[in-house]
């Protein structure tokens, strides 16, 4: 994975990264990122560390987020959330009308 990350590192030396809105979860900390400046390396460690998906899951549910959204084919880490906290509902969005009806769903419980 080496070549990958330093072929990664070409192409990120090339973007901005602009101040972050909110914090991100990144991978290999399993701790919530808000400086942009750390955004690269915190990339480039992902591609050969090691992924600490259930400690982000944890940090994510302390955190209070009690709903997600699973992005792409099949529904594994639904399954993993269930296993980690029961608390925190995943909605799956694997197409076109899973993601509509994810959108629909969160507009309609969002409060006036």
């Amino acid at each position: 994975m080496q070549p990958a990350r330093e072929g990664m590192a070409t192409v990120l030396e090339r973007l901005t990264i602009n101040p972050l809105r909110f914090g991100v979860i990144a991978n290999v900390t399993a701790e919530v990122n808000h400086d942009a400046a750390g955004v690269k390396p915190l990339l480039l460690e992902q591609i050969t560390g090691s992924v600490r998906w259930e400690e982000s899951m944890a940090t994510l549910a302390a955190a209070g987020i009690g709903e997600t959204i699973e992005f792409g084919a099949g529904r594994v880490l639904m399954g993993l959330m269930r296993r980690i906290n029961r608390n925190v509902k995943v909605r799956a969005a694997e197409d076109a009308a899973s993601v509509r009806a994810t959108i629909n769903a969160l507009t309609s419980e969002s409060p006036a």
